[in-house]
């Protein structure tokens, strides 16, 4: 990896022992600064396209100035020299790396936004709806980790939206930033697999986070984040795996219980989703966070109740095939298992929010 200031020294070693001329350690000197952009481009493979475009703006310059300094100012080095009537060959070496990048900042800075142009036309940024996230460098813990809370923010409302839609269910009480892009709005299998990718990334930035220096709390708050994520996609796992048992209430228009069934489903669904986006925006108050909380939790297990009874009452009747009424009491069970995975993600989210304040 190369070092501009280990090459620096040993090019003043050398230089004081008369190994070297004064001509050869300013070009050396040049040469180390170029390459300094070698550990800018190796540590932006697989980072985000913003960090490609800084390295890139990094070995443009550097590039530029180098070239400036070893076919222009280094002809011009001893002859400044002895009109500055400067002995020190040492203190020569170290003002000229000075200079050539002092001139080089002045060269650049009017051309500063014709230069940003060039470089986002060479690596653009993909223009989506999702905003961007996983940028903020966990150096600064306090800044990664509040980006790390709005991309579970955004993970909640988009995974809210989605089940919203695969449902049936109005998605008027849903913020219109919240949105999903056109390419996955109404296709579930893919708004499925763009949360699992989602999750992913937030899981290797949260596990970049955990090895930086953290306060206490923030090392609490990132597991709950965690927990949170997990149970987003968990509770999207489970609505894929009964939404098929859900479309057939849907298809059975001439049974009455499973039309029944699916009006009390879909009043409790609308509810359930209202305070879910409730408690997602409630802002860390403590008090109506728990209240929501338990509200939610007693909706919940209520409507499994009534629903569960509301298909046991059916099998008195006749008419009714075995296995329909199992079909039932399976959707029941696995809607109510949702429900509680999705209301143990926005528990853990607002429990980040309160170790993150704490």
């Amino acid at each position: 990896m190369q070092s501009s200031s280990a090459v620096m020294i040993i090019t003043l070693s050398l230089l004081s022992t008369n190994l070297l001329n004064l001509v050869d350690a300013a070009a050396l000197v040049i040469g180390a600064d170029l390459g300094t952009t070698s550990t800018t481009v190796l540590a932006s493979f697989g980072e985000s396209i913003v960090k490609k475009q800084l390295a890139l703006a990094h070995v443009f310059f550097n590039i530029v100035v180098d070239s400036f300094a070893f076919l222009i100012l280094l002809s011009l080095l001893p002859k400044a020299l002895n009109l500055l009537n400067i002995q020190d060959s040492m203190f020569d070496v170290v003002s000229f790396h000075s200079l050539f990048n002092l001139f080089g900042l002045l060269i650049f800075l009017p051309l500063l936004k014709f230069y940003t142009s060039l470089i986002e036309r060479l690596i653009p940024i993909s223009r989506s709806n999702r905003p961007e996230f996983f940028n903020v460098p966990v150096e600064v813990p306090e800044f990664a980790i509040n980006d790390l809370k709005n991309a579970l923010r955004y993970l909640n409302e988009e995974a809210i939206k989605s089940h919203m839609m695969e449902l049936g269910i109005s998605l008027d009480t849903l913020a219109k930033d919240s949105f999903l892009g056109p390419e996955s709005r109404g296709n579930f299998q893919l708004d499925y697999q763009n949360l699992k990718d989602f999750e992913d990334q937030y899981l290797h930035y949260a596990n970049k986070l955990q090895l930086a220096e953290l306060e206490l709390g923030q090392g609490e708050s990132i597991i709950k984040m965690l927990e949170a994520a997990r149970a987003t996609v968990y509770a999207s796992k489970t609505l894929k795996d009964f939404r098929t048992d859900f479309e057939y209430l849907h298809q059975s228009f001439d049974n009455p219980l499973a039309q029944q069934l699916l009006s009390a489903h879909n009043e409790f669904l609308s509810k359930f989703y209202q305070g879910c986006i409730r408690l997602l925006h409630s802002n860390t108050v403590v008090e109506a966070a728990l209240v929501e909380q338990n509200s939610l939790r007693e909706l919940n297990d209520q409507h499994y109740q009534q629903s569960c009874d509301l298909v046991a009452r059916s099998l008195r009747q006749e008419g009714q095939a075995v296995g329909f009424i199992s079909t039932l009491f399976n959707l029941n069970h696995e809607l109510h298992h949702y429900a509680r995975y999705m209301l143990s993600a926005l528990v853990a989210n607002h429990d980040a929010d309160l170790h993150t304040h704490s």
